[in-house]
């Protein structure tokens, strides 16, 4: 019997192949099986005319590949038919890999959806503002309407209620058209330029002070910020230059640039926080060299 020799482009098929079967695998270079013939029985003695016969198959099929790959124009079309399956392969699995992903993102969506929307219509109605902010004037302080439930104190329209006065207490909350608001602001430059003003009482629910609100007061000389405020913007007493005295709640952790600026007579500062409010480099421009923090108790 002839002696059968396999080309170097084919190997034999590395895989574990299934019980009982001892056909020879073959694959080219390209991984591809491309026979897979002729029961090969485990005793070569054995081995019938027919089986012979099968391995001349694969000595032909050896030369053929041989002389396809040394052909440059078949073993190109070679390539590119195994790139285009490759191309298609990929683009299947890429396909039902996307669709997968859109699917599972459509469920949880539509299954989050009416918690979203039940989110978004409480947001709504927490945060809901009117169309148009309405100002309007009570006990000779004017007011702008936040939301349906609070408003800000702003300055004077007419620049000549306040500053007249000498003394202004701020209400917890103003009815104005059968509603109740809350005041919670006071608005940037509401009291600036208030000579005259030597004492005002802040709400306890007050929770932002504006820019310049108090800016060249020069007639204030104690103020008290109550424990709900949160935020103080810059230049708040700025050029209060009588004001002595200051009492902050604990939820003021800083102070903004240029507060007190210009407050020459301020000598004691009490906090009701552990640690006293940390200071921007002009805070305290232009002010005395003895300001003192105390802690309320």
């Amino acid at each position: 019997m002839a002696k059968v020799t396999l080309s170097k482009n084919f190997k034999k098929y590395t895989g574990t192949p299934p019980p009982n079967d001892h056909r020879l695998y073959l694959t080219n270079r390209f991984g591809e099986t491309i026979f897979s013939h002729c029961p090969i029985h485990r005793d070569p003695e054995k081995v019938s005319q027919a089986q012979h016969d099968s391995f001349k198959l694969i000595v032909q099929a050896s030369a053929k590949a041989d002389a396809d790959l040394k052909d440059p124009v078949k073993h190109d079309e070679w390539r590119r038919q195994w790139n285009a399956s490759f191309a298609q392969r990929t683009a299947k699995h890429y396909k039902t890999l996307r669709g997968f992903v859109i699917a599972a993102y459509r469920k949880q969506l539509k299954a989050m959806l009416p918690l979203f929307l039940v989110f978004i219509g409480a947001l709504g109605t927490l945060s809901a503002k009117p169309s148009s902010a309405v100002q309007f004037a009570a006990d000779g302080i004017w007011y702008e309407t936040i939301n349906s439930r609070q408003v800000r104190i702003i300055a004077d329209p007419t620049d000549s209620l306040y500053r007249l006065m000498d003394t202004i207490s701020i209400p917890v909350s103003i009815d104005y058209n059968g509603k109740k608001y809350q005041v919670s602001e006071i608005g940037d430059q509401a009291f600036r330029y208030c000579h005259l003003l030597r004492q005002i009482s802040l709400p306890d629910n007050l929770r932002k002070i504006g820019y310049q609100s108090f800016m060249n007061c020069t007639q204030l000389a104690e103020i008290h910020l109550p424990g709900s405020l949160r935020k103080i913007d810059e230049m708040a007493f700025y050029g209060c230059a009588s004001l002595k005295t200051v009492y902050v709640g604990k939820h003021i952790k800083k102070w903004p640039d240029m507060c007190f600026s210009d407050c020459t007579s301020l000598q004691s500062i009490w906090h009701a926080a552990r640690r006293a409010p940390r200071s921007h480099p002009m805070t305290f421009f232009n002010c005395s060299d003895s300001i003192t923090y105390y802690r309320l108790r």
